[in-house]
């Protein structure tokens, strides 16, 4: 028996402190399938676990009995000055998480001014993206085998709407198979694509 998504959030509970926090609200407000395919990875994700407990592996280095000033997180990556060393990583289809789909992430984004790289499978135009954005945006590129006229088309169309830098995806000439997404019967409404591609025949 599936249970309906709560609504949205229309501010910020107390009880979310960090950013792992916001998982099970997120869960608790789209349907089972939408969520099999935005949580879901490869197979049954045993690779994906295995580089969570590698990432949590890694600590900081503490230097202790320092000047605390001047602090901050700023660097300068790729010739853009940056806040901090953090970007949003592409997640395609953002509308099956939210009626505004990535306008609501870059403008969250824009809050702390994080860099979003928009993926190219947004379901959301890249100029009306663009429009909202406060913060730089790069763009997620796929590399498909044939069609290298489409790509360069794609990537002008994208420099002209203000990104600033392009991320390479490497691994898309075949697609894994998503157990997560199967198990839940995931298929794409209608009302939800990839709405930057529609002129181009990628596959």
């Amino acid at each position: 028996m599936s249970t309906r998504p709560l609504p949205p959030l229309s501010s910020i509970p107390p009880e979310i402190a960090c950013v792992s926090d916001y998982r099970g609200f997120a869960k608790q407000r789209v349907t089972a399938a939408n969520w099999a395919y935005i949580d879901g990875t490869a197979g049954d994700g045993l690779t994906a676990e295995n580089n969570q407990k590698a990432f949590q592996k890694l600590t900081l280095t503490t230097r202790v009995l320092q000047t605390l000033e001047p602090c901050h997180t700023r660097l300068t990556l790729l010739g853009m000055p940056l806040e901090h060393p953090f970007l949003i990583a592409p997640i395609a289809y953002q509308k099956l998480a939210h009626e505004q789909g990535e306008l609501a992430t870059v403008v969250g984004a824009g809050a702390t001014q994080t860099p979003v790289v928009v993926s190219m499978q947004a379901s959301v135009l890249w100029d009306d993206i663009a429009a909202q954005a406060q913060a730089p945006l790069w763009l997620q590129l796929y590399l498909p085998a044939k069609q290298p006229d489409h790509i360069k088309r794609l990537v002008e169309r994208a420099q002209e709407c203000g990104f600033k830098a392009l991320v390479v995806t490497a691994d898309a000439p075949v697609s894994g198979n998503r157990n997560a997404e199967q198990r839940a019967g995931f298929q794409l409404p209608k009302s939800i694509s990839a709405v930057n591609l529609n002129d181009f025949l990628l596959p």
